[in-house]
């Protein structure tokens, strides 16, 4: 069971993994399926009884790798954070397992969430979900990566698949958020060691 208290206004970095490592998305149209749930439960919210109940969140950054998930939310609303990771896992789930013909769980226990305590922090660890699939070694450019939130954040005219207001504010302009990025992400890769103490996937 998840301990953390989620408090309104706050943001949070969300993570699972599949279930021994196993692999969450085998081909295209599983990370499109994750990604449509996800976009619906935040934009339409899920059924409760005979009403529609939004889910008040923002999805702030993301990103999805072949064996993990990482989501950066903040959440406007009690219980929102857990009640997208509650539908969004089990919907998938159903999905993939009806799919691939299996049963049993497909996550690795409860989701996990690391509160965001700070400004700083909040700067980082947008960098490190939207670069993560270049930190793993499966993309060498994280910026042409197809199934991460970056490109919201660097072009104009992107349809927007996330809420990157809240970190685009501490910057003068998009470049200048690309540039801090891309210093991160080297950084980053260069730090693999200082970073696996702190991230349980490492």
């Amino acid at each position: 069971m998840q301990q953390i208290t989620f408090t309104n206004g706050e943001f949070y970095h969300v993570y699972n993994c599949g279930i021994e490592k196993r692999d969450l998305f085998t081909e295209s149209q599983d990370y499109q399926k994750f990604l449509k749930v996800l976009r619906q439960l935040k934009t339409k919210g899920y059924m409760h009884g005979p009403k529609i109940e939004p889910i008040p969140l923002s999805i702030v950054a993301y990103c999805l790798n072949p064996n993990h998930f990482h989501l950066l939310l903040q959440q406007h609303g009690n219980g929102a954070v857990s009640k997208l990771l509650h539908r969004l896992c089990t919907t998938y789930t159903m999905y993939f397992n009806r799919k691939y013909e299996r049963k049993g769980p497909l996550l690795e226990g409860t989701f996990k969430a690391k509160q965001i305590g700070s400004d700083a922090y909040l700067q980082w660890i947008t960098t490190y979900i939207n670069g993560n699939a270049e930190l793993h070694g499966i993309t060498d450019d994280a910026k042409q990566y197809p199934w991460c939130s970056y490109q919201s954040y660097l072009k104009e005219g992107v349809p927007l698949d996330c809420e990157p207001t809240e970190v685009l504010r501490f910057f003068e302009n998009k470049e200048a958020y690309q540039k801090h990025a891309e210093q991160q992400i080297d950084y980053m890769r260069e730090g693999r060691l200082a970073i696996a103490r702190d991230c349980w996937h490492e």
